[in-house]
């Protein structure tokens, strides 16, 4: 959806480009439009990362960590959301999801609100809403979760979960916290990579 180190907005009908937020960092960025009217775009910010010239993503910083930012569709209004480092231990995992008719982001992050330095929890889901301090926390699993999405009703999530045994399609409630595991897909993490 976008240029290397650019989000761009491209108009369906007239193909005109709008580039609403550019960086180095950017080159990742999972860009998601709202689900209430399409005013807002999530982008993913890879801080401490950038294009290498061989077309892979190259890490130049590894204590920042991945964060997410709300910008207008024409790129005039940018929001800055208080969910990554420093306030967490780790960053977001990506791949987020708008809740529908909500301003509402749902997002997989490392680590916890005002984190004890001995913390390792990795399986966090949360919910930040636009215009808020912190946000709220779905789940705590010590199982990192990531490649979170949002129901069409707006009231459940699913995503995939990163257990050493093997991958598993998980599925829950935004409104109760409950869920559970709904199959395993039949691969694997690595073990370096969780």
């Amino acid at each position: 959806m976008g240029k290397e180190g650019a989000a761009v907005n491209t108009h369906l009908k007239t193909g005109e480009e709008t580039t609403v937020a550019s960086g180095e960092d950017l080159c990742n960025a999972h860009v998601g439009f709202d689900r209430m009217d399409g005013r807002y775009l999530f982008i993913q910010q890879n801080r401490g990362q950038r294009m290498g010239p061989n077309g892979r993503i190259e890490t130049t910083d590894p204590t920042l960590g991945a964060t997410l930012f709300v910008v207008s569709r024409d790129g005039r209004e940018r929001i800055e959301l208080p969910i990554a480092r420093p306030l967490f231990t780790g960053s977001i995992t990506g791949h987020e999801a708008w809740i529908k008719g909500q301003p509402e982001i749902l997002y997989s992050a490392g680590g916890s609100i005002n984190p004890d330095p001995n913390d390792k929890r990795k399986g966090n889901v949360f919910v930040i809403r636009l215009g808020e301090k912190a946000p709220r926390l779905i789940i705590d699993d010590p199982i990192t979760h990531g490649h979170v999405s949002t129901s069409a009703c707006g009231r459940f999530w699913v995503n995939d979960r990163w257990d050493p045994q093997g991958i598993y399609i998980a599925v829950g409630s935004i409104q109760t916290g409950r869920w559970r595991n709904l199959c395993q897909v039949g691969s694997r993490i690595l073990k370096d990579e969780i």
